[in-house]
């Protein structure tokens, strides 16, 4: 488990993920990414909105604001200064395991 300070308040992300969960996991933040390409705000100002919440339903094992960070209600409950700062923490900690960095090819090889 990860944890991450939002709001001066302490948040756990899970790190792994098995089997089934982890397909899901990884197809909500498809469909976050597709929501968001197709974000127009004139047209939807909420879009990609339902797609984070449900990622973060799935990512955060708990946190210390109220409500069960497992209910779609509690992130309604929130202030924006929570969770804007929530959900870029969990897009960057799934993009981080879906997608990791590559080694540099500048970087020299370990050779032991």
């Amino acid at each position: 488990m990860s944890e991450v300070a939002i709001a001066e308040r302490v948040v756990t992300l899970k790190d792994s993920f098995k089997g089934r969960e982890g397909y899901e996991v990884s197809a909500l933040f498809g469909a976050l990414v597709d929501a968001l390409r197709e974000y127009d705000a004139r047209r939807n100002p909420t879009a990609g909105y339902e797609e984070y919440v449900a990622l973060c339903r799935r990512v955060v094992e708990s946190w210390e604001f109220d409500g069960d960070p497992g209910d779609a209600a509690s992130y309604e409950a929130l202030e924006a200064f929570q969770s804007w700062p929530l959900f870029s923490q969990v897009l960057a900690h799934v993009s981080a395991a879906i997608m990791p960095k590559k080694a540099s090819s500048e970087e020299p090889m370990d050779s032991s």
